[in-house]
């Protein structure tokens, strides 16, 4: 099978992929997975990848243009440490560098488990999350890859936590989290329960490893 042919059946099972996946994704709107909306996003960077490459004229064997010296290689998968130091969380991911900054957080998100909201019992109470990433304390851009940020093999990528407190009568503003911080919605020990109710299966993930 010639280079052309096999690029023509990889164009035509990921326009068949990605067809179903619109598909699913129109059925489903607002609520569609964020995996599903990810692997749209790949699959569509993969087809123009591929195209440009069926319509590129072979070159004849031996002709190939030697390795530049100063040629940056990007590798196909990296892994980096996701980590909050306050909530004991050291969690390893393995990930593509070309992906976007809006991916990098949906993918983390999803192996994370992390919530967006946790009540103790009745509901009245509880807290409310908002996560940012950050490489060298500065955040990750949504529209940048990981390897236009800097990110390499290894790196160490800080999970900023924010809490919102809430209960029947009253709505706090949202902080970083912090185990000392005083709180004059609930008491630390109710927020000490929520957190590791929120966070614990992570400390587990990495007490286990």
């Amino acid at each position: 099978m010639s280079n052309q042919d096999h690029l023509k059946k990889l164009i035509s099972y990921h326009t068949q992929r990605l067809q179903k996946l619109k598909e699913q994704q129109a059925l489903s709107g607002i609520t569609t997975d964020p995996k599903v909306l990810i692997e749209i996003e790949q699959i569509e960077a993969q087809l123009v990848e591929l195209q440009s490459q069926l319509f590129q004229p072979e070159k004849p064997p031996g002709l190939e243009a030697p390795p530049q010296g100063n040629e940056k290689i990007v590798p196909t998968t990296i892994g980096v440490y996701i980590r909050n130091q306050d909530l004991s969380i050291q969690h390893f991911i393995s990930i593509s560098p070309i992906i976007s900054g809006w991916q990098f957080a949906a993918q983390v998100y999803s192996a994370l488990q992390l919530k967006e909201s946790i009540s103790a019992p009745g509901g009245f109470i509880g807290l409310r999350f908002k996560y940012q990433l950050l490489f060298n304390n500065t955040p990750l851009l949504e529209q940048l890859s990981l390897a236009e940020a800097g990110v390499t093999d290894n790196s160490i990528i800080d999970l900023q936590v924010l809490v919102e407190q809430f209960t029947a009568k009253k709505t706090s503003i949202s902080v970083e989290y912090r185990p000392a911080r005083e709180s004059e919605e609930m008491s630390p020990q109710m927020v000490r329960r929520l957190m590791e109710k929120a966070f614990g299966h992570l400390s587990e993930k990495r007490s286990k490893k």
